[in-house]
């Protein structure tokens, strides 16, 4: 489906089927606005069922898009009230190549690819968001940021959601440089279902609960290596402590507001070994 230009409007019981790529384009001397209040399935017939959103134009309504592979916004998407569902069973990239970040409402992530690769939603050298009244629905697949950072603007406790089945959960992964991000606005306990399929799967939850309501944003990240890789020396420790775990660490950061929090982190008794206390490293 290529709109060269056009106006398009789908109303709220509309179904639009695009066995193929769905492009919108902006032609000369136009305004391109494709407004999607129905239901509309980007899905693959011999062609990539992927969205491209270029030169100028702009994608836009309360609808649902279903979109099979990839999503490359290099022009305007304004979320409205919609839901864009990324639904493929295989590696699915959003991305941009003139780094336009895509400010989603609600996200899902779901599909049946098995293997670790096709569970990935990947993060491709953009950031993205979930806006102020979006929900980020993980269920059980991968979101992976790479160096770039996930966004959550809605700082309600019901904001992220994952499948938590013990050894099929839904989980956020990011390298280094890579975070994920809430915004909080409540006393209440926030959850960063962290998580890696790098080297050892590992889906480490981070729960958060804020001192205070006030406006505040949170980071998280799991670092699925000794920390020593990246810094932080796990045999520089305290005199008070043993020693720290060499299997993995967590990253987590204020980057708005002044409160502090209270700061949970979950390990597996079974392969992670026994422990009975958290350390922050310290520069001295």
């Amino acid at each position: 489906f290529f709109n060269n230009g056009a106006l398009v409007f789908t109303a709220s019981a509309a179904i639009v089927q695009v066995n193929g790529g769905f492009q919108n384009d902006g032609a000369a001397g136009t305004t391109p606005v494709f407004e999607n209040n129905g239901t509309m399935t980007i899905a693959n017939s011999g062609t990539p069922g992927s969205v491209f959103l270029t030169n100028g134009s702009t994608l836009q309504g309360d609808g649902t898009i279903f979109v099979e592979q990839d999503w490359t916004n290099d022009a305007t998407f304004t979320a409205d009230n919609s839901t864009v569902d990324f639904n493929g069973d295989l590696q699915q990239f959003i991305t941009s190549t003139i780094a336009t970040v895509t400010t989603f409402n609600n996200l899902t992530l779901s599909g049946a690819g098995a293997t670790v690769a096709d569970r990935k939603k990947t993060l491709q050298l953009v950031n993205a968001r979930v806006g102020t009244a979006g929900i980020l629905t993980i269920n059980d697949r991968e979101l992976e940021t790479q160096t770039n950072t996930m966004f959550i603007d809605n700082p309600a406790v019901t904001s992220v959601t994952n499948a938590t089945t013990f050894g099929a959960e839904g989980f956020v992964s990011s390298s280094f440089g890579g975070t994920f991000s809430r915004a909080t606005n409540s006393t209440s306990v926030y959850s960063f279902p962290t998580g890696s399929s790098v080297g050892t799967l590992r889906y480490r939850e981070v729960k958060l609960t804020p001192a205070s309501a006030a406006a505040n944003i949170f980071t998280g990240r799991l670092g699925n290596n000794t920390a020593t890789t990246d810094g932080f020396n796990v045999l520089q420790i305290d005199t008070t402590m043993c020693k720290v775990t060499a299997l993995f660490y967590h990253q987590i950061e204020r980057t708005a507001g002044v409160d502090n929090a209270d700061i949970d982190v979950f390990y597996n008794l079974v392969t992670d070994g026994p422990w009975d206390g958290l350390a922050k490293w310290n520069s001295p």
